[in-house]
């Protein structure tokens, strides 16, 4: 038990910076779209921009990863490939769905 502990902490503690980025990144989207709604077509642009680099970082990461996390992060980087391609090609309708 405690050896899974340590694995998990190591996880955590070498991507930790990326979580944090990601949570700003998330948040200035947040305070955007609450407070200048004229810019949410913009803003879906920039998630589908965002969604689709992290999912390509996903799956180059994915070719280091180990051999136990490998399926979550190809996983996780198909699926954030596919929705931004989704966002930046259609914005203005998935404005409307997320919205």
């Amino acid at each position: 038990m405690n050896e899974m502990k340590g694995i998990e902490q190591g996880i955590l503690a070498q991507e930790s910076w990326a979580l944090a980025v990601e949570g700003v990144i998330a948040l200035i989207i947040g305070f955007l779209i609450l407070f200048w709604p004229p810019a949410v077509v913009s803003i879906t642009i920039v998630v589908g921009a965002f969604a689709f680099v992290w999912g390509i970082f996903a799956l180059v990461s994915s070719i280091k990863g180990d051999k136990g996390r490998r399926w979550v992060l190809i996983l996780e980087g198909v699926c954030g490939t596919i929705l931004g391609l989704i966002l930046l090609a259609w914005p203005g309708k998935s404005t409307l769905v997320i919205m």
